[in-house]
């Protein structure tokens, strides 16, 4: 069963509207982390990391619920690339 992503935004583009803004940068900062560190990525220390780089605390807990258990490691649970492309596609 493969999984399906979907954006949850209402119509239209989305504009300049802050709180966008803020989700792009982070889906962007997301990117920069490696899906396999050498260090193992929990919830803590993602939060830590988004906030040191300006994103908000809630942003930041809430891409920290999106990671999941693969192996020894946490890996996101959705495709990065993919949600920037959705996300890109509103804005």
């Amino acid at each position: 069963m493969e999984d399906i992503e979907v954006l949850d935004a209402p119509p239209g583009k989305a504009g300049n509207n802050s709180q966008f803004q803020e989700v792009k940068k982070a889906l962007l900062t997301l990117k920069t982390i490696p899906n396999n560190p050498v260090k193992r990525i929990d919830i803590s220390w993602l939060v830590d990391h988004l906030t040191s780089l300006g994103l908000s605390k809630f942003l930041s807990e809430w891409f920290g619920s999106s990671l999941k258990k693969s192996g020894e490691h946490e890996t996101f649970s959705f495709n990065i690339d993919g949600a920037i492309d959705m996300f890109e596609s509103v804005v």
